[in-house]
């Protein structure tokens, strides 16, 4: 009997490249990866969830391997047990061409027609179709060490794995998507996924693979690869077969540009996106290698609906924990012609089969405790290995990681960089729009906080074109990723002001009319204001060029690999056996029951002891962690601390820290400089869960206070500009980590004046916060760190010449800024190679975008100058251009810089 139930599977399991067990799940935006099952109880619940067919629980198991291995094999039709020997002996031949000697394979007919899509004898009217072999799509899974601890633990609870390949399921679910029946897929392979970057083109006949093959891309796109594949992919076919259906697809994660090509022969290549993968876990480790496109197709289809595909193993391999092993519940009996022995034969096995069950479940728990024992030794070792666990060094270690706490809460204090921000609105500010004032509070509440207040003053002749000029600057603002975005404007009211508002001008008595009774000037600029709040931190990539740039290394951590799991105390289930009259078993009934009752208590005693040493076990594994956390912690973590060029535990004396920041403003070109110093109340540290800036946070009881002092700046400078400078390096040279708390700017370009008050606060760890020490000051690691209190130096990386940030530090630069045209006129001839560099790129809304070549702005629909180069297209992070005169196309990354000539790209040593 075969009870089969066709009900879509809910959980798949993953195994990926690196050996890692992950539980993947249906997201509403795509597939959510969890971390996979460690326990024998994690492996219980698992159990209870998966599909029922027959009398087993089964669930698929995607193993991601480094490259798809898929073959086609075709058997004659002659006997059943023919079949089957032929079968199995062409599948390790197969095998054996790939290079595997033991594994699964996931078999599947392929449908008659004409041929067999990888190379076969196509099609011969001359023979009896019903004498045709039948022909199988082979598709491999190497048998890894852990894919076998898998299969071992699944089997513990009674659970059968479908041990699957990406390329199957995903070329099924993608023919069917498609409706083709020949189809090409082209899936890009990464550098960090194989020793080199490479295309995988697979041809799937039916939604089932029968060829496979790994081009290097050697300097070619991933687009053009696909087509060139599909080229030779189409002749191959019209050799072959009469009827031509083949549809190529190029699956990746961005959408690329895809043109026909010149001699018009691929027609249909087409862009297949996967979904997304998302990881709900923070605390989980190298969330940034996630599984590879093949991968992700072949979750999503298995998520929706997993189909009744035939696993074999090969090789000396056991299948147990496999849909590959089929147990005596579906093995077919056929007991015509002998009723009583079959049925004494069932009553035998009804009433040995507990015993045998409890001897193989004997074995597994002592097998299970041994494991437990070299695991719990294991450990100790490693914890020895790592420093041990002695109370001293974790309480230094837990020192160290109080501090590490508390500067990481000073380098997240600000969550957008306000110096940076006011350094590109300088650069994305149109021509005839002009910042006259801003004023920003980091402190507040609910959605105030943080946000930035610009004063500004546009020139236009009328005010539809002002309020297009200031909405466009506002769209500008908040896709070109500074991490804000403009505050949509208040509905209006009877009584509400409008956004912009034109200034009356100065009379002086000449004879024009009172504005009071009349109408404004027509050079009247309008002023108004624009208002920026903050993005939240999770917004992803949108506020990623102005985020405070952290300091702290990612330290690499290597993870200790997951115990194996325990044997199973639940018992097994006992066939029902009906007594068919016959009397002459029932002695022997009576001594099967007593044995078995034996067995019982042996296998409670066995499972008894293999929990204790579970116990031991999971004991020694947290001892590792307390070990491997202090041996991070007084390693990386004090050195991280010690490489800090500013005292982070004292504050310096406050007349040589006013020096200092003195200097370093009328270095920056500050005229008039008045600071003074104010204590603020002490601050308590939020918990925060762990990255990889700080894999192994403190407890919430360890975390220190933060004593934060405050520096009021009242500057006053030729332009905005110098301000900016003045701020960044007083900024870099204050302990801590500073951030501007408060700042109010006026700028008057036309009287050659800018006015500014700054608040900057900066704070330092509390010394008396921190955890006891154990043993006095002498082996303190952080005992030279707190008597630091000697100035530091201002850590400013200087940006390269040319770059947005460049040009916006430049006074000069900034000052033409203001009075001149961005676009300088120039009436040399265009060389023939130009040095090309990329400094920025601005989106506006729609279709509008700003770019800067060489300092000069280019925008959408503008005519640039005589020389300047012609964009073709502008991308997110690139774009495409060429010389007037050129010919050839090439593309430009932000901040890239090349020589450019009429045919392309051209050697350093070629532009003057």
């Amino acid at each position: 009997m075969n009870l089969r139930t066709h009900s879509s599977a809910r959980q798949v399991l993953l195994l990926d490249r690196g050996g890692r067990l992950w539980l993947a799940t249906r997201a509403p935006d795509g597939v959510a990866l969890h971390p996979g099952p460690e326990t024998p109880a994690d492996w219980r619940s698992l159990a209870t969830m998966g599909r029922r067919e027959g009398l087993r629980r089964t669930l698929p198991l995607v193993v991601e391997d480094d490259r798809p291995r898929v073959a086609t094999i075709a058997l004659p039709r002659l006997g059943r047990r023919i079949r089957q020997q032929i079968e199995a002996r062409r599948i390790t031949a197969a095998a054996g061409e790939l290079g595997l000697d033991q594994g699964f394979v996931a078999i599947s007919p392929l449908p008659p027609g004409s041929g067999d899509g990888g190379g076969g004898t196509g099609t011969d009217p001359g023979i009896d179709p019903a004498r045709r072999p039948d022909r199988r799509a082979l598709v491999f899974v190497a048998a890894s060490a852990e894919l076998q601890a898998c299969t071992r633990a699944a089997a513990i609870v009674g659970l059968h794995l479908r041990p699957l390949p990406p390329v199957l399921p995903a070329g099924m679910a993608l023919a069917k998507e498609h409706e083709a029946r020949w189809l090409a897929l082209h899936v890009p392979v990464s550098p960090d996924q194989s020793s080199d970057a490479g295309i995988d083109q697979i041809l799937c006949e039916a939604g089932l693979p029968v060829f496979a093959s790994r081009r290097p891309l050697s300097g070619l796109r991933p687009v053009e690869a696909a087509m060139d594949g599909s080229r030779a992919v189409r002749r191959h076919l019209h050799r072959h077969h009469a009827t031509l259906d083949l549809i190529t697809l190029l699956i990746d994660d961005h959408a690329p540009l895809i043109a026909p090509s010149p001699d018009r022969e691929e027609m249909a290549l087409r862009h297949h996106q996967p979904p997304f993968l998302t990881m709900p876990d923070p605390t989980i480790p190298d969330r940034d290698r996630l599984p590879g496109l093949l991968t992700r197709l072949a979750l999503a289809a298995l998520l929706d609906e997993t189909p009744p595909l035939r696993v074999q193993a090969f090789g000396p391999i056991p299948a147990t924990g496999t849909v590959a092993a089929r147990s005596w519940h579906d093995q077919p009996m056929r007991m015509r012609n002998a009723a009583a022995p079959a049925a004494a034969i069932l009553l035998s096995a009804a009433l040995i089969l507990p015993g045998l069950q409890a001897a193989g479940l004997v074995d597994e728990a002592m097998v299970a405790a041994q494991r437990d024992l070299m695991l719990a030794t294991e450990f100790d070792l490693r914890s020895a290995a790592a420093g041990g666990t002695d109370a001293g060094r974790l309480a230094h270690a837990t020192r160290v990681a109080s501090a590490l706490g508390g500067l990481a809460a000073m380098e997240q204090a600000a969550p957008v960089d306000l110096l940076c921000v006011l350094d590109r609105l300088a650069v994305l500010r149109p021509e005839g729009l002009a910042i006259t004032g801003l004023r920003h509070q980091r402190g507040g509440n609910g959605t105030e906080a943080g946000r930035l207040m610009l004063d500004i003053e546009i020139t236009r002749s009328d005010a539809a074109a002002a309020e297009a000029l200031r909405r466009g600057f506002a769209g500008t603002v908040t896709t070109a990723g500074l991490g804000m975005a403009a505050v949509a404007d208040p509905p209006p009211g009877p009584n509400g002001r409008p956004p912009l508002t034109r200034q009356p001008p100065a009379f002086s008595g000449n004879g024009q009319e009172d504005p009071a009774g009349g109408t404004l000037p027509e050079g009247s600029p309008f002023r108004g204001q624009l208002i920026l709040a903050p993005l939240p931190a999770d917004a992803g990539r949108s506020g990623a060029a102005c985020r405070p740039r952290l300091s702290a290394r990612r330290f690499g951590l290597r993870a200790a690999r997951p115990a194996a799991v325990s044997a199973d105390g639940s018992p097994g289930r006992r066939p029902a056996g009906r007594s068919r009259r016959l009397a002459g078993l029932a002695l022997g009934a009576l001594a099967v029951i007593v044995a078995d009752l034996s067995m019982a208590l042996k296998v409670e005693r066995a499972q008894a002891h293999a929990e204790s040493l579970a116990r031991t076990a999971e004991a020694a594994r947290a001892r590792f962690r307390q070990a491997e956390a202090a041996a991070w912690r007084l390693g990386p973590g004090a050195g991280r601390l010690a490489a800090d060029p500013r005292p982070l535990f004292g504050p310096p004396a406050p007349a040589p820290l006013l020096r200092q920041l003195n200097d370093l403003a009328l270095a920056a070109g500050i005229g008039t400089i008045r600071l003074s110093l104010t204590d603020a109340p002490a601050e308590t540290v939020t918990p925060r869960p762990a990255d990889r800036r700080l894999p192994y946070p403190p407890t919430a009881e360890a975390l220190p206070l933060l004593r934060p002092v405050l520096v009021t700046a009242e500057l006053t400078a030729p332009s905005d500009a110098e301000i900016r400078a003045g701020l960044a390096a007083m900024r870099a040279a204050l302990p801590g980590r500073a951030v501007i708390d408060r700042l109010d700017l006026a700028d008057r370009p036309d009287e050659g004046l800018a006015h500014a008050r700054a608040v900057l606060r900066f704070a330092t760890i509390d010394q008396a916060s921190l955890p006891p020490r154990p043993d006095g000051p002498a082996g303190d690691p952080l005992a030279t760190l707190l008597a630091r209190h000697d100035l530091a130096m201002p850590v400013v990386l200087p940006d390269r010449p040319g770059t947005v940030v460049a040009l916006a530090l430049e006074p000069a630069a900034h000052q033409r800024r203001l009075t001149g045209s961005d676009r300088p006129a120039g009436n040399e001839p265009p060389p023939v190679a130009r040095r090309i560099t990329l400094d920025g790129i601005a989106r506006g809304p729609g279709p509008d975008w700003r770019i800067w070549i060489n300092g000069q702005r280019i925008a959408r629909g503008e005519q640039g100058q005589r020389d300047a180069p012609v964009v073709e297209a502008v991308g997110r992070d690139t774009v495409s251009i060429r010389l007037a005169e050129g010919r050839v196309v090439v593309p430009l990354a932000l901040g890239q810089r090349i020589c450019l000539g009429i045919d392309g790209v051209l050697p350093d040593e070629v532009c003057p």
